[in-house]
C-alpha cells in the first residue's frame, strides 16, 4: 500500500514540505479521469485551509489489491458554501467575487507541478435575502478542458426568508468541451445546474426545498425545447433525508423532457441507513457521523443513452452496496470506503483513499457540520477523422491500384487533453460505416469499429480497365462528431499500349529500314509509315525492299492473325500495316472487313 498524499494532517506542513509533497503527489502513472465533474459543500469557505485543499484534490492513494492508484483532480467544480463575497441582493454579474472565490482559486492552482488553469465562473449575488454568510453557489473549472458559454442563468423565482421560500438563487452554468470545432452544441454542450437546498428536516425546511425544484424542472422544460436532448447534470447539497421527499420527486418526476435520473440508481431513504453507507456524504468531521447522501449529481437521459457525451458507467445497475470500488460505475463518494456509518470519516487504514487524504478531507469539511467531495466521470464523444483527398495520381491502365482510407476516433491533441489512463475508457468507440463508393471505386462495405487512437483502414480498389481520369466521394457516416465526413478520391489511368512487333516496326527515327541501314528502334510512330510508303513505291522497281513491307498474305493475315507474307506486295499489306499500325500490334484478331477482307473471304486487292 503507498500513499501519495500531500502529507496527512497538512496543518503540520508548510512551506518547502508542502512543495514537494505536492509534486509527489502529480507523479505521472496516476488514474486520472477523462472529464470529471464534482460537487462539493465546502463549509463556509473564505480562504484558508490551502494545504488541506490540495491534498484533497491533488493526492494520490494507490489501494491495497487491483484497484488502480486513486486521485481526486475533477474538471470542474460545483461548490456550495464558498463565503466572504460583499454586495446587495440582486447586484447579479457586476458583484465581485469575494475573498473566497479567490482563495480557491489559488489553492487549486498553486500546487508546483500541477494545473494552473482553474477559473472561477462569474459570481453573482443572492437576487435577495443575500449576506455573506448565506453565499449562493459558485463554480470552478479547467479553461483547458472546457470553456463558458455565456451568459450563466439566475433562478431567482421565490427566493426569500418565508416558510415557502427557497433560501438562495439556483445557478444553471452551461460549459462546451474544448477539442471538438465539427461539433453542434447538442453534441458537446452541458447544462449544470447548482443548487444548495434549505437544510433540515421539518416540515417547513421540506416546503423550502420544493419550489427550487420545482422552478429547476421548469427552466429544464424549457430549455428541452431548444435542446430536447440536453447533457445536464444537477449537483448541489440537497439536504435531502429521502428520494420520496418532494422536492426529489419533482425533480426527478417521469416521462418529464430531459428527465433526471440518480446515475447510480441508489434511491431512497438514506438517512441514518447502513444500506447506504457507501453514498452517504456528510459528516465527515463532527456531529452524528457519516449518515445522509445530502450531496448529489443527477443527470439527464442523454448522459445515460450510451451514445456521445454519456456518464461513465451503467444506466441500470444500482452502485453497490459492499465496495467503493464498484466496476459499474465512476460516481464516487471521495474518500468514504463504506466504513463510517454513523462516525467520522475513517482515516486509519481507509481503503479508498488512505490515512493523509482522508484527514485532509475531514479537515477541508471542518466541525461545522461539513461534506466529502462527490464526483463523476463523462466518457467524451468520438471524434471522427480521415484524410480529405486520397490521390492516386497516374496508373497505368490494367495496372492494380490501392489506397487506404484511415478512419480515426480522436486526434493526438484531443487524446492528450483528456485521456489520463483512467479506469475506463476515455471516449465512445466510433461505430462507422462506408455504405457506397463511386463508379470506378470499389471496397469492404458496412460497419466497423474504431476504438480512441486505434485508427482502421479501408483499402479502396480503382478499376484499371479504362483509360481516363477517375474522381469521386466516398462518404463515411459514424456516431462521432462530426456524423459524417467526405473523402475525395482521385486518379489517372493513362493508357497502355502493347509492345512494339515487327510488322510496322520497321524504321528508325530517321525513317531509314533495313534496306537503307536502319531498322526497327522500339516504337512505331510516323517515321515507320514513310519508311514503309517508300518501299512500296520501290518495290516493283528493287526486289529487295520487299521483305520489309511484305507482311500479310493474300487474304490480309499477317502473322499477328495466322497469316505472314506470302512473296507479293499487294494492298493486302498495305491494309494489313494500317491495321496494326492503328491498334499499336495488339495481338487480336479483328474482324475480315477491318481486315481488308470481303464477304466471300476473298483479300482486296487494288
Amino acid at each position: 500500500m503507498k500513499t501519495r498524499s500531500l502529507g496527512g494532517h497538512m496543518g503540520m506542513l508548510t512551506g518547502a514540505a508542502v512543495a514537494a509533497a505536492a509534486l509527489a503527489g502529480l507523479a505521472p502513472g496516476v488514474a486520472w479521469s477523462q472529464l470529471r465533474v464534482a460537487t462539493w459543500n465546502i463549509t463556509r469557505y473564505e480562504g484558508g485551509r490551502v494545504a488541506d485543499i490540495q491534498n484533497t484534490v491533488y493526492g494520490q492513494f494507490d489501494p491495497p489489491g487491483a484497484a488502480p492508484v486513486q486521485q481526486f483532480i475533477p474538471d470542474i467544480i460545483l461548490a456550495q458554501e464558498i463565503f466572504g463575497a460583499s454586495g446587495s441582493s440582486g447586484a447579479g454579474p457586476a458583484a465581485a467575487p469575494g475573498p473566497g472565490i479567490s482563495a480557491f482559486v489559488n489553492a487549486l492552482n498553486s500546487v508546483p507541478g500541477g494545473p494552473t488553469d482553474w477559473v472561477a465562473a462569474p459570481f453573482l449575488l443572492n437576487s435577495v435575502n443575500h449576506s455573506s454568510s448565506n453565499s449562493p453557489p459558485s463554480m470552478f473549472y479547467r479553461s483547458s478542458k472546457v470553456e463558458l458559454v455565456f451568459p450563466v442563468t439566475r433562478l431567482t423565482t421565490g427566493t426569500g426568508s418565508c416558510d415557502t421560500c427557497p433560501p438562495r438563487d439556483t445557478l444553471r452554468y452551461r460549459v462546451r468541451l474544448i477539442g471538438y470545432p465539427e461539433a453542434t452544441a447538442a453534441q458537446t454542450d452541458i447544462f449544470l445546474y447548482n443548487s444548495h437546498y434549505k437544510a433540515g428536516s421539518t416540515t417547513t425546511d421540506q416546503t423550502r426545498r420544493a419550489p427550487e425544484a420545482q422552478r429547476i424542472r421548469n427552466d429544464i422544460e424549457a430549455l428541452s425545447f431548444a435542446f430536447p436532448q440536453a447533457h445536464i447534470i444537477h449537483g448541489g447539497d440537497f439536504n435531502t433525508q429521502s428520494s420520496s421527499q418532494q422536492n426529489m420527486q419533482i425533480l426527478l418526476g417521469s416521462n418529464d423532457l430531459n428527465q433526471i435520473f440518480d446515475p447510480i440508481n441508489r434511491l431512497g431513504s438514506w438517512n441514518n441507513s447502513g444500506a447506504f453507507s457507501l453514498v452517504h456524504t456528510q459528516d465527515p468531521a463532527g456531529g452524528g457521523g457519516m449518515d445522509d447522501r445530502f450531496d448529489i449529481l443527477f443527470v439527464s437521459a442523454a448522459l445515460r443513452d450510451g451514445a456521445g457525451l454519456d456518464y461513465n458507467g451503467s444506466a441500470t445497475a444500482p452502485y453497490s452496496s459492499s465496495t467503493w470500488n464498484d466496476p459499474n460505475h465512476s460516481y464516487r463518494a471521495w474518500g468514504n470506503d463504506g466504513t463510517s456509518f454513523n462516525t467520522a470519516l475513517r482515516t486509519v487504514n481507509n481503503s479508498f483513499v488512505g490515512q493523509g487524504i482522508a484527514q485532509s478531507i475531514i479537515n477541508t469539511a471542518t466541525t461545522a457540520g461539513g461534506h466529502i467531495p462527490v464526483y463523476l466521470d463523462l466518457r467524451l464523444p468520438a471524434r471522427m477523422l480521415a484524410q480529405g483527398v486520397i490521390d492516386l495520381g497516374d496508373v497505368p491502365q490494367g495496372s492494380p491500384a490501392t489506397a487506404l482510407i484511415q478512419v480515426a476516433n480522436t486526434d493526438p491533441q484531443l487524446l492528450e487533453r483528456y485521456s489520463r489512463n483512467g479506469q475506463f475508457a476515455a471516449f465512445q468507440a466510433l461505430s462507422a460505416s462506408i455504405d457506397q463508393y463511386p463508379a470506378g471505386f470499389s471496397g469492404p462495405s458496412g460497419p466497423f469499429v474504431v476504438v480512441a487512437g486505434a485508427p482502421v483502414t479501408r483499402q479502396v480498389t480503382l478499376d484499371t480497365s479504362e483509360p481516363g481520369f477517375k474522381s469521386g466521394v466516398i462518404v463515411i457516416n459514424g456516431n462521432g462528431v462530426p456524423s459524417s465526413l467526405a473523402v475525395q478520391v482521385v486518379a489517372n489511368v493513362t493508357p497502355v499500349g502493347p509492345a512494339p512487333c515487327s510488322p510496322v516496326d520497321i524504321a528508325d527515327s530517321s525513317g531509314l529500314s533495313a534496306v537503307n541501314g536502319g531498322g526497327p528502334d522500339g516504337l512505331i510512330d510516323d517515321n515507320d509509315i514513310a519508311a514503309f510508303l517508300v518501299a512500296l513505291t520501290f518495290a516493283e522497281a528493287d526486289p529487295s525492299v520487299v521483305p520489309v513491307i511484305d507482311i500479310a498474305d493474300a487474304v490480309g493475315l499477317s502473322r499477328h492473325d495466322g497469316g505472314g507474307p506470302d512473296g507479293v506486295v499487294d494492298g493486302n499489306d498495305v491494309i494489313a500495316f494500317l491495321n496494326l499500325f492503328a491498334a499499336g500490334c495488339a495481338e487480336t484478331i479483328r474482324p475480315a472487313t477491318e481486315r481488308g477482307i470481303d464477304a466471300a473471304g476473298q483479300g482486296i486487292r487494288f
